[in-house]
């Protein structure tokens, strides 16, 4: 039972993040009226940073750093999803867009 009210605190913590932070960075990379759907593709946890993945509007992929220190955050790139997609699954990448996408779609993704 702790586990699941672990990993519910740590999704509320995350929401929250991104909303306030994450959502309002991807406005000022992709342009303010043009954001219409995030979806977190990855989180990778550092000492003193997060990497995070994300797929914005189903077309494009941003990865950025968020640091645990100061929450400044660096950008790292800016690539469309086919170009992520053959990086990540190499000959599978067909298959890969389609799941993202797919997710891209959902509610929740969509940002107002």
């Amino acid at each position: 039972m702790k586990n699941k009210h672990t990993t519910q605190d740590y999704m509320q913590k995350f929401m929250i993040k991104q909303n306030e932070v994450i959502v309002p960075y991807l406005r000022q990379v992709i342009h303010p009226t043009e954001l219409k759907s995030v979806f977190c593709i990855y989180e990778m946890i550092e000492q003193g940073e997060n990497i995070y993945t994300y797929l914005v509007n189903g077309e494009m992929v941003v990865i950025f750093e968020i640091s645990r220190i100061d929450h400044s955050i660096t950008h790292d790139r800016t690539l469309p999803i086919r170009e992520y997609a053959q990086e990540i699954k190499g000959r599978q990448w067909h298959r890969y867009i389609r799941e993202l996408q797919a997710f891209a779609e959902q509610e929740d993704s969509q940002v107002n």
